[in-house]
């Protein structure tokens, strides 16, 4: 498993947000979830998502099982934080802006096609 050199946070398959710290190995089901920028050895991920992929997984980022995905953060109320959002929309591929608050992340997230 590829290491965490900073710390981060995901969301996992209830939702939920998970933090990772720095040195941690990085859970199968987070993967895709953390940058390679995040990553002790980047290259060691490049190579490990690249078998992944031709693999023929079709699993999702989130689902221990690659059945599924996470679900959405609620949108207001207990766990409906920035970080929360943060992870998500990462796990969808959207970039999110350095700073960006909670409901620039949920508007970027209803934007995408």
């Amino acid at each position: 498993m590829v290491k965490l050199k900073e710390n981060t946070v995901v969301v996992d398959e209830s939702g939920a947000a998970k933090p990772l710290m720095a040195g941690e190995d990085v859970p199968r089901w987070a993967a895709k979830q953390v940058g390679e920028h995040l990553l002790e050895d980047g290259k060691a991920a490049r190579s490990s998502r690249a078998s992944r992929s031709s693999s023929g997984s079709s699993g999702t980022a989130g689902s221990p099982d690659g059945a599924g995905g996470s679900e959405e953060p609620p949108r207001g109320g207990e766990g409906a934080t920035e970080e929360a959002w943060r992870a998500y929309a990462e796990g969808l591929d959207i970039e999110v802006p350095d700073g960006a608050s909670r409901d620039e992340i949920i508007a970027l997230v209803d934007a995408r096609p």
